[in-house]
């Protein structure tokens, strides 16, 4: 970029003094345009609207800001040209400046002029001259995909002035007097507001979509959609798992499971293709989806995603979905369209005017979808849910909802594969299953049939049996199934061996797939109470395999860690939730042998740490540690480590914090993940101390306002979520003297004085209970006992102390020859 196009820009600032950007990046040569709009806090508060055009940001300030109303023409005044880099920046600029103030990045996405009707996303040289020649004759009409400024807006330049326009909506799909945009004030780059800002808190670095052109993401391609994939598949477990920490934090992304027909959508210029999992055509199943599909802004685009008939609720409903599945004929279609609206959720991008995604990271898939899609009643987003993924879970289900699907924050799109990078959990075990006969009905049923005999097939192609099902069916379901099954009669048995009952069994070519629900799989390798729910027409099956080497019900991630860890000799590398942790000395002591007591060595620790991980993870996460590590064992010389300066693994999560002592920021861990709790174990780290405070917002309004900086000054760290716990901590010690002794002896562990402490921490507990504070115990250290109190997150260290003072005041002035709050030895003997 030559610095003349910026002349006006230079000219205003002074780039010594100010945080904004002074210009030098190139223009992107493939992709669409860009646009910006950015809420600007100067002498008063405005938006300004940047376009991307010949190099440099087209840029106009808007006092009262975007409105979805199209009757709401806002005065747009042209202002000096900005630099592409101007597109990332937020911050603050210092007073005395130009523009002194807040600065933040409101909106972004990309855009392509509309006036006649043609979109040009897939051209930019074609896209820049129509602007151009737009601009010049004072009359833009765009078409904006961003995550809030979305459909069609004019810029019309007025009489008054040469800088004078108006900018409107133009009156389509997505006009609307009943939305206010502008209530969601948050930047789409670091989550930030204006008024954050303002409160002093320090930016986070880019963590969103600072790249707005889908051309410059890492690893897309250039390149046609393909005609037609298989999608990406995700792995089965256990509810149970989600208790893991590895499935929160910044890590994984958690999305509803959708009860419906997995699809992927193909757009090309206009044109629309639905495509099952299979690859069935179902395009003209659904024609109202279909006809929202060809109205999205993109000249190219691939989406995967799930048909859902939703419930009143808004829960999907299978069962509903059932009821035009199958239609054939096209006033059939139409009717059931009009009595059963299905929608198209998109949960990924896959391709996008030119640009294949799917080498890029899941989280910007997700960002570019989202500007990408124009929501509709046919047509709509899933977007994740940023909350506990059992709590997710949780909801959910209560909803009537499937379950979750966990998917790795960074994970690329790999086709027609099966990955843990993508986990499933289901509120009930299902399964898919062939079915491969059937056996002889009775009473009311001697017409159709008693129950389905299932399979799966091995690597080797052949058919084992599972089980039968027999309940779970409809009157209707039994008609249309044992028509189904007699299309498929066949005289030649399918299974690997005689299934059971065979003389009363039926055999049918194994092409039918059938979805059944379970209590659970035997050891021998047979369903438990097995319930079928539907038929799955959307499958093939030869996808329908038994797992290798395994039950078919597979275990969770804890289990597997456990089985490797007993399998390992002195030295391993485990595979823990998809990454590597080298572990070493297994065998050795951590705590001696006593008699008939085997020594515990670290490979026993290591296993306790997986096993207890589902209650640990949760108390850990985000709250920096400090280590108690004991290299020789328990009985050897142990050190605490707070800093850690060494060299850690990628899947060890640091925090930089401001120390005072030291005058500079120094490196904390955080254990959010299973394979960090097992390093730590390798580490021989024993005692796990955690700060009050976590390093991370919570659901709702929990820690917002709060900074996350925690660097560079005390100031920071006070107005931080590290400074507003939320728990108060009553830590309860016996402190004994030993019996015949003059020796006193603080936490030793004895049934007086255990007993003591308990007391004491009933008595507390009335306390607590008289305030309406709700309180939970714990154990701590050798002989001690723990008493936490939620609150929330709004009370500074300072204030939090000072009230566990006051309650500790009160338990001492009701039992004084039983406790005490006094540190000297002297002054605690017995209490």
């Amino acid at each position: 970029m030559a610095r003349d196009d910026l002349h006006d820009y230079d000219l205003k600032r002074d780039l010594s003094l100010t945080p904004e950007p002074g210009g030098g990046r190139p223009a992107a040569t493939h992709g669409p345009l860009t646009f910006v709009m950015q809420k600007h806090a100067a002498r008063r508060l405005h938006s300004d609207l940047r376009l991307e055009m010949d190099g440099v940001y087209k840029s106009w300030a808007i006092p009262k800001g975007p409105s979805y109303d199209p009757s709401e023409k806002r005065l747009a005044v042209l202002v000096e040209d900005h630099p592409l880099e101007y597109g990332r920046f937020e911050g603050v600029i210092p007073k005395g400046e130009y523009g002194a103030g807040q600065d933040i990045v409101w909106d972004n996405g990309t855009y392509s002029p509309d006036e006649d009707g043609t979109l040009r996303f897939a051209d930019r040289q074609a896209a820049q001259a129509q602007a151009l020649i737009d601009l010049e004759a004072g009359k833009l009409s765009v078409r904006l995909r961003g995550r809030k400024l979305k459909g069609s807006w004019a810029l019309v330049k007025t009489k008054q002035d040469p800088k004078s326009w108006l900018f409107f909506k133009h009156d389509d799909d997505l006009a609307t007097t009943e939305l206010d945009v502008l209530a969601d004030d948050a930047s789409v780059l670091t989550g930030v507001t204006i008024d954050d800002l303002k409160a002093g808190e320090v930016l986070p670095s880019l963590s969103g979509l600072d790249l707005p052109n889908p051309a410059e993401a890492p690893k897309a391609k250039q390149g046609n959609p393909p005609r037609s994939l298989r999608p990406m598949l995700a792995q089965s477990e256990d509810p149970a798992a989600l208790d893991r920490r590895s499935f929160t934090g910044g890590d994984w992304l958690i999305e509803p499971k959708l009860d419906g027909i997995r699809a992927v959508a193909t757009i090309v210029g206009g044109e629309v293709k639905l495509r099952s999992r299979n690859n069935i055509d179902l395009t003209n199943a659904y024609p109202s989806v279909v006809a929202a599909l060809a109205r999205q802004p993109a000249e190219a685009l691939m989406l995967d995603g799930e048909l859902v008939a939703p419930r009143p609720n808004g829960a999907p409903s299978f069962e509903l979905l059932q009821q035009r599945m199958n239609l054939i004929g096209e006033g059939e279609i139409e009717q059931a369209d009009a009595e059963i609206p299905v929608i198209y959720y998109a949960f990924d991008l896959l391709h996008i005017d030119g640009t294949d995604l799917r080498g890029s990271p899941l989280w910007l898939r997700k960002e570019y979808l989202a500007r990408a899609v124009d929501s509709s009643a046919f047509v709509g987003v899933l977007e994740p849910i940023e909350a506990p993924p059992r709590r997710v879970f949780e909801a959910l289900i209560a909803q009537g909802f499937e379950g979750v699907v966990a998917k790795r924050r960074g994970s690329r799109y790999v086709t027609n594969k099966r990955t843990s990078d993508w986990v499933k959990f289901k509120s009930q075990q299902t399964d898919d299953f062939v079915v491969g006969g059937f056996t002889q009905g009775n009473g009311a049923r001697a017409s159709t049939f008693g129950a389905l005999v299932l399979g799966k097939f091995r690597e080797d192609g052949a058919l084992s049996y599972v089980g039968r099902v027999g309940s779970g069916f409809r009157d209707a379901q039994l008609d249309s199934t044992r028509a189904l099954l007699d299309g498929l009669a066949s005289e030649s048995n399918p299974f690997d061996e005689e299934p059971p009952d065979a003389k009363t069994t039926s055999y049918v070519r194994p092409t039918l797939v059938v979805e059944a629900k379970f209590a659970e799989v035997t050891s021998g390798g047979q369903l438990r109470a097995p319930v079928f729910l539907r038929l799955r027409d959307d499958l093939l099956a030869g996808e329908i395999r038994a797992d290798v080497g395994a039950s078919p019900t597979p275990p969770s991630g804890e289990p597997r860690v456990v089985a490797q860890l007993g399998a390992a000799g002195n030295d391993a590398l485990l595979m823990v939730d998809g990454v590597e942790v080298k572990v070493t000395n297994l065998d050795k002591e951590m705590w001696p042998g006593h008699g008939e007591i085997a020594p515990v060595t670290k490979r026993d620790l290591l296993v306790y740490y997986t096993e207890i991980a589902p209650f640990l993870l949760p108390h850990l996460a985000d709250r920096p540690l400090t280590l108690t590590r004991f290299p020789d064992g328990v009985e050897g010389k142990s050190f605490y480590q707070k800093h850690w300066a060494q060299k850690r693994p990628a899947f060890v999560e640091p925090i930089s914090i401001y120390s005072e002592d030291a005058q500079e920021n120094l490196d904390f861990l955080l254990c959010n993940n299973l394979p960090t709790l097992l390093w730590l174990g390798q580490l021989a780290d024993i005692a796990l101390h955690v700060s009050l405070a976590r390093a991370a917002r919570g659901p709702g309004k929990d820690g917002q306002g709060l900074g996350t900086t925690y660097t560079d000054s005390r100031k920071r760290i006070e107005a931080s979520l590290l400074n507003h716990p939320d728990f108060l901590l009553f830590d309860l010690d016996p402190f004994i003297a030993e019996k015949g002794s003059s020796v006193v002896e603080k936490n030793t562990l004895t049934r007086q004085g255990f007993e003591q402490t308990a007391a004491t921490a009933l008595w507390l507990k009335e306390i607590l209970d008289g305030a309406g504070l709700r309180s939970f115990v714990k154990t701590s250290g050798a002989s001690g006992i723990h008493v936490f109190v939620p609150i929330v997150r709004n009370l500074r260290y300072d204030v939090v102390r000072a009230i566990c003072s006051t309650i500790a005041g009160a338990l001492v002035t009701a039992h004084p020859k039983e406790v005490t709050t006094q540190f000297p030895k002297e002054k605690r003997v017995g209490k």
